[in-house]
């Protein structure tokens, strides 16, 4: 029988795999756009040959990128759900390096990309400190982690967090300032600076050391 954590990534899998085809248009994406502008700005803060995006979705950031930056750029995401990865395939252009996967066990060699970031599915990981990890040992020293995600004050972030076992959508946890920078430290990043961009949202930028 599988056990909670299990569940939560069968939810999202599920969930997302449905969600495919109009999140880019849907209310189903709409904080995730409102996160994009932020992200895209703090990544044009650095010099990067390369960038993963942990949870990737349709893809929509990497080809943001893809139609910004210059040529030999290295691409790649992964995402739990077939669908969003099939959908990420046909809108990207060019190479870009598309996998179906797990944030816990990333399938790239260590020390593989200047930049990863990891856009409003931090929410859903039910094991954060892994996959946490696994990013920090995908990016190269002295590169960046870049991740935005959902944001709520107290009480209400902790009313949610009460109910959230019941989402369909297999949300886990929504995490306070404290909680996600404490997240960063034991996985070994250094130089954490939060931001609340919005009143839902709040992108972190945390360097491997």
């Amino acid at each position: 029988m599988p056990d909670n954590k299990s569940l939560y990534k069968k939810k999202a899998r599920g969930s997302f795999d449905q969600q495919a085809m109009t999140y880019d248009f849907s209310h189903h994406g709409e904080h995730a756009r409102t996160i994009y502008p932020y992200v895209l700005e703090r990544l044009s803060l650095h010099s990067y040959r390369s960038v993963l995006d942990v949870g990737c979705g349709t893809g929509e950031v990497l080809s943001m990128i893809a139609n910004q930056s210059q040529d030999n750029l290295t691409l790649a995401g992964i995402d739990l759900s077939s669908e969003m990865i099939r959908v990420a395939r046909r809108k990207i252009p060019g190479s870009v390096d598309l996998r179906i996967g797990d944030a816990e066990e990333l399938p790239w060699s260590d020390s593989s990309f200047d930049v990863v970031l990891c856009l409003d599915s931090f929410h859903h990981y039910p094991h954060p400190q892994k996959a946490l990890s696994e990013m920090k040992r995908v990016i190269r020293v002295h590169d960046r982690l870049i991740l935005g995600d959902f944001w709520k004050p107290t009480p209400v972030r902790q009313l949610m967090n009460l109910f959230i076992r019941f989402s369909k959508d297999g949300d886990v946890r929504v995490y306070s300032k404290s909680e996600i920078c404490h997240l960063l430290r034991s996985a070994g990043f250094m130089g954490i600076q939060w931001e609340l961009v919005n009143k839902n949202a709040y992108v972190v930028t945390a360097s491997a050391e």
